[in-house]
């Protein structure tokens, strides 16, 4: 009971703080200015460092007021193409301010918000898996295969969660009819559909950018990335299940980091509600956001794995716990490597972003 009543709070506290970034960013940037901790400090600005990136950014004066944010990069437009132009001050400076914008955002609290739905969501997106599986007959070795590639990544007692899902709708769907099939999987789907509509939320807060799209783009959003994370998730899993040899090993590794970077870096690129940026603008952030995730699960798994701490606290609910823990670290990834993104279209331009139309 205490997990569920901490996890509400977490929910509320969410809500009530995406509402709070919903209004719009000049107001926003008046009330940072004149909130009630008593002391004055400037609007959230985005200046250049560097005497190479200010002679390239006069072009890209200000027609905006402070604090708000400001256009992806473009290929043709003033200012520097890709991020490898940028100078190592410019580098620094934007280092400096994600490390700012992290604890200015509450970054920490966005993930605790984005783990919840997930945590929701998680769940029917694995009953509409296993019902796709069914209707194309796949064997009971692709099965096995997919939760031998959970239990690779994944701590322990989260493996063991998922994997009991998995079981358990395979067994479902079996029993069940063709209609009763497609009707579980297409409200399954609208469930795990959940999950990816408040990830764009979440990249908004870290793109400083206002929830433009209506229900109808949220979803359709929401859906393109539930395929995508589906589809690019799976492609590393055949060569951890061909055996202990270290050339499959090696590879199954190497696919793992690429697969990850791209979908971080396709997060970035498609969730926000903004117009889209070139790849090079997203690529940073994924690859910061994979490294960050696979580093953190891994070491998360072996202390989960190595730890009887969670089973003496949480008995038999220590696999939900471990299993929201990590995808509270996995949200968290995802946003640091969004901040990283957003703060480095800053330093190279001073125009406000255009939004994308719903």
């Amino acid at each position: 009971m205490r997990v569920l009543a901490r996890l509400a709070a977490l929910f509320l506290a969410f809500k009530s703080y995406k509402a709070s970034r919903d209004e719009d960013p000049a107001q926003r940037a008046h009330r940072r200015v004149t909130e009630s901790r008593g002391r004055s400090r400037p609007p959230r600005t985005r200046s250049r460092v560097g005497s190479a990136s200010l002679s390239r950014s006069s072009d890209r004066s200000s027609v905006t007021g402070p604090g708000e944010p400001v256009p992806p990069q473009r290929a043709g437009e003033p200012g520097p193409d890709t991020p490898l132009e940028l100078e190592p001050e410019d580098w620094k400076a934007t280092v400096k301010r994600s490390i700012r914008e992290i604890k200015e955002d509450r970054v920490t609290l966005v993930a605790a918000g984005m783990a919840y739905y997930f945590f929701l969501a998680i769940f029917p997106a694995v009953i509409a898996l296993v019902g796709v599986l069914g209707l194309v007959n796949a064997s009971d070795a692709t099965i096995g295969d997919i939760k031998s590639s959970i239990g690779s990544i994944m701590p322990g007692e989260a493996g063991n969660v998922l994997t009991e899902a998995i079981d358990n709708a395979n067994g479902s769907s079996q029993q069940a009819s063709l209609v009763a099939t497609i009707v579980g999987i297409a409200l399954a789907l609208w469930s795990a559909s959940a999950g990816f509509v408040h990830l764009q939320s979440g990249l908004n807060i870290a793109y400083d950018v206002p929830e433009d799209r209506k229900f109808v783009g949220k979803r359709l959003v929401a859906f393109a990335l539930l395929v995508v994370t589906g589809l690019l998730g799976g492609v590393p899993s055949p060569f951890f299940t061909f055996g202990e040899s270290a050339i499959f090993v090696a590879v199954g590794w190497v696919l793992t980091v690429g697969a990850v970077v791209v979908l971080f870096s396709i997060y970035y690129f498609v969730a926000p509600s903004r117009a889209n940026p070139t790849w090079h603008w997203v690529s940073p952030g994924g690859l910061l956001g994979a490294l960050l995730w696979i580093v953190a699960s891994l070491g998360f798994k072996l202390y989960a794995g190595n730890s009887e701490s969670y089973s003496e606290t949480y008995g038999s609910i220590a696999g939900v716990v471990v299993l929201i823990l990590w995808l509270y670290i996995t949200s968290l990834s995802i946003l640091i490597g969004g901040e990283l993104n957003a703060e480095l279209e800053h330093q190279a331009s001073r125009r406000p972003m255009r939004p994308r139309p719903a």
